[in-house]
């Protein structure tokens, strides 16, 4: 449905939310952690101050821990009704680095908080006061910065065209430049003449205002004055020093030093104590923790808030973004009571920690709800940003090592290469912060147990457990990793609302067809088979009909091939998918005719054959896995030859032909095989199909190299339908060059094959078109 302005809006209005979600709180409604009673308790500490000079209070903690919360809190506090509310000036130094006008701005500033207050039209004297000795110090530093400047503008730019001229020798250029060299001494003389004038004019106006005025130390003392006799004390609140650098962290504190004996003021200063301490020390070359001891009267540290307050916020934030995402629906609550405490507990030390996290895990679900259902575990996606949070270099090197993170690791796993694999996610382990190395190790177990549990001989991970991993949509398994880490799903993968509209049709045999075909018209035929296979749990009983006659309307054109040694091919997946579903129902009788219903119903030919044809090779060597009892044999061999005879007009297009002929003879007798043989081969294109069908390749795969490739041809597969020399004298009569490159490689392969027949070689001990 396409959006409108209002969701547009509510969408902008939300992310915009979630991105500014680490703000402190403002309002004891807001306190989730208890620091009430510890901001009415400094409130009250700071309401009770009297005295001759200022009180410098000091809030010391961590960055994260809430000391511009409590600092809201405590403010709240003063601000209430009360006999001596205080004047409340937040100072921010930031936009001030340089000392004077740094100063300057704090007079200026204390000057407005005092003129906005309910006492500043009983305080004009004193507000006046604050302003001259802002404006005396804004004149100070004006003088004494500015004049050397213009002054040493002037001179470097007359050493500059001199020394230009110098290397030009065009006369008429230099000539130029000697005019403008001539004209910049000139101005420079001139503005040095000015500006002596000007720095006399004003040492003039300063001595006539110094003796007309009082001294600055004077000034200041009837501004002590002014400020003891206010009815309202005032107090300087300074946040966040410790994002200043070292050089501004001097300043300010130097400023506060420097004032520190004006009375009725008080200073709140909040920073991480070793950050500033340290700058202290750095900048001044003394001890730090000794410098603040002397100008510090009061220092608090914020109380720790307890463990399972902060884990409370987390877990209700993770319900909130969950519920509100509609992303529970594969949260295991079991893994998750057994993952969080050793796992991800550990990294969650403060409410900044959480608001942070909450706020970027609510955008990458965001991210992952394209189509409005999550494309991940939520576990893993909550596991994951964990790590890309809280320790980048592990999570960054967490996409070069698919293979030995995900079901395929088997691939550089071996006997012979688990040291080297060990010593490979050991080195994934310790890329993390230190005091970390056994969290992250636990959460990599958790996340990716394929590389854990393979190199331990005492916990083995099998393949049955892979198609829970898919349809759980874990980061361990292969085809789902790449999505994690792509953000979107990857080119051929499935969108998981494709797949519960594909497990939509389970009840319904031709929509279950419909969407199929509509997946492999897509190119999606192929996933949507493994993601039905990892959810094969879900078909029910009364399922099993329609989905048999589903897969068995769509197997004619399944691929039996595999682009790798390790890949199932999609005829695999829908034999493997429709043996399962089949073996659901534990009642034999009802199975077989289960089995015979969905394939007389079916218009596909091939799967119901191959499942039967499969399950006698089964029966060699694990007759208790069969889903067919022995005695229901003959009869369901019948009916799969007479269902093949049935389709005798369609068969030659066929892509396993060859099978069927050999299974048609097999379950009847050859006769009729023949027969169709003898009628099929008589024009070119029905001999060249013939014999295409009989060909058939054997891959080899190494670790590291290209695979190889090579044709083969078995007499055995073809002799029971017609006879091979018979076959031969039909081929020399045609002409090879007109068939296609892939005939003319099949009727090469024959003759190859025939070669070594007639020299006594015989056929390769297993034929893949009889396993």
């Amino acid at each position: 449905m396409p959006a409108t302005k209002q969701t547009i809006a509510a969408q902008q209005a939300q992310s915009d939310q979630m991105l500014t979600a680490d703000q402190p709180i403002s309002s004891r409604q807001q306190d989730r952690l208890n620091r009430q009673s510890f901001s009415n308790a400094l409130a009250t500490a700071i309401n009770a101050w009297h005295g001759n000079e200022s009180l410098v209070i000091a809030l010391y903690g961590e960055w994260g821990v809430g000391k511009t919360s409590v600092k809201n809190l405590t403010l709240e506090n003063l601000r209430e009704p009360q006999t001596k509310q205080p004047i409340i000036l937040e100072f921010n130094p930031w936009n001030w680095a340089a000392q004077d006008a740094l100063q300057t701005a704090f007079f200026t500033e204390l000057a407005a908080a005092l003129g906005n207050s309910k006492a500043g039209k009983n305080s004009a004297k004193t507000i006046k006061q604050l302003r001259q000795y802002a404006a005396r110090l804004r004149l100070h530093g004006y003088i004494y910065t500015n004049i050397p400047r213009i002054i040493g503008i002037t001179g470097t730019v007359f050493v500059a065209l001199g020394f230009a001229a110098s290397f030009i020798s065009n006369l008429w250029v230099r000539g130029v430049l000697l005019v403008i060299l001539i004209a910049a001494s000139l101005l420079g003389t001139a503005t040095t003449f000015v500006a002596g004038i000007m720095e006399q004019f004003v040492a003039t106006l300063t001595a006539k205002a110094q003796a007309e005025e009082q001294p600055l130390e004077e000034q200041k003392q009837a501004l002590a004055r002014e400020l003891k006799a206010l009815p309202q004390p005032v107090l300087v609140v300074i946040d966040d020093i410790d994002r200043l650098t070292p050089a501004e962290i001097r300043v300010l504190f130097q400023l506060i030093k420097a004032n520190a004996d004006f009375p009725n003021l008080t200073y709140l200063l909040l920073f991480q104590r070793d950050y500033v301490e340290r700058a202290i020390g750095q900048e001044l070359g003394a001890d730090g923790r000794e410098f603040l001891k002397k100008l510090v009267q009061a220092g608090f540290d914020i109380p720790r808030a307890e463990t399972s307050q902060i884990h409370k916020v987390l877990f209700d934030g993770l319900d909130q973004i969950l519920n509100q995402n509609e992303a529970t629906q594969h949260f295991d609550q079991e893994r998750w009571s057994a993952l969080f405490p050793e796992a991800l507990a550990p990294f969650f030390s403060t409410l900044r920690d959480v608001n942070r996290f909450l706020a970027e895990l609510e955008f990458h679900i965001g991210v992952f709800r394209p189509h409005g259902v999550l494309e991940v575990n939520p576990i893993d996606l909550i596991g994951l940003e964990t790590l890309r949070h809280f320790q980048p270099d592990v999570y960054h090197r967490l996409p070069d090592l698919k293979f030995r993170l995900t079901t395929e690791v088997h691939r550089v796993l071996s006997e012979g290469s688990k040291k080297k694999h060990q010593a490979v996610i050991a080195d994934l382990v310790t890329s993390a912060t230190s005091a970390y190395c056994p969290t992250v190790e636990e959460l990599l177990k958790d996340l990716f147990p394929p590389a854990s549990r393979n190199i331990d001989d005492a916990h083995i991970v099998t393949t049955d457990t892979y198609p829970q991993w898919e349809a759980a949509l874990r980061v361990c398994h292969d085809r789902i990793f790449d999505r994690y880490f792509h953000l979107a799903l990857p080119h051929g993968q499935l969108s998981q609302v494709m797949v519960e509209q594909t497990l939509a049709c389970l009840t319904d045999a031709r929509a279950l067809t419909d969407e199929l075909l509509s997946l492999k018209g897509q190119g999606l035929l192929d996933a949507i088979l493994g993601r039905l296979e990892a959810h094969r749990t879900e078909i029910q009983t009364e399922n099993i009909l329609p989905v048999l006659t589903a897969l068995f309307n769509i197997g004619d054109d399944l691929s039996g091939g595999r682009q790798s040694a390790f890949n199932i091919s999609p005829l695999d997946r829908a034999y493997r998918l429709a043996r399962w579903t089949l073996t659901r129902e534990t009642d034999h009788d009802a199975r077989m005719r289960l089995f015979t219903s969905a394939a007389n119903s079916s218009g596909g030919l091939y799967l119901p054959v191959n499942l039967l044809r499969l399950d006698e090779s089964r029966r060699k060597e694990d007759p208790e896995t069969c889903a067919f009892r022995q005695q229901d044999l003959p009869a369901l061999r019948k009916d799969a030859a007479t269902r093949i005879k049935a389709h005798a007009s369609i068969l030659g297009q066929q892509q396993y032909l060859g099978r069927l002929l050999h299974m048609w003879g097999l379950w009847s007798d050859f006769v009729e095989p023949r027969m169709w043989v003898q009628d099929f081969i008589k024009t070119d294109e029905g001999l060249a199909r013939f014999v295409s069908v009989f060909a058939y390749t054997t891959t080899q795969w190494e670790y590291g190299k290209p695979p190889v490739t090579e044709w083969h041809m078995d007499a055995g597969d073809i002799s029971p339908l017609i006879d091979i020399e018979e076959l031969a004298e039909r081929l020399d009569q045609m002409n090879v060059e007109a068939r296609s490159p892939e005939e003319q490689l099949a009727i090469r392969t024959f003759r190859e094959m025939l070669e070594r027949k007639n020299k006594g070689i015989p056929d390769e001990p297993f034929s893949p078109l009889m396993l």
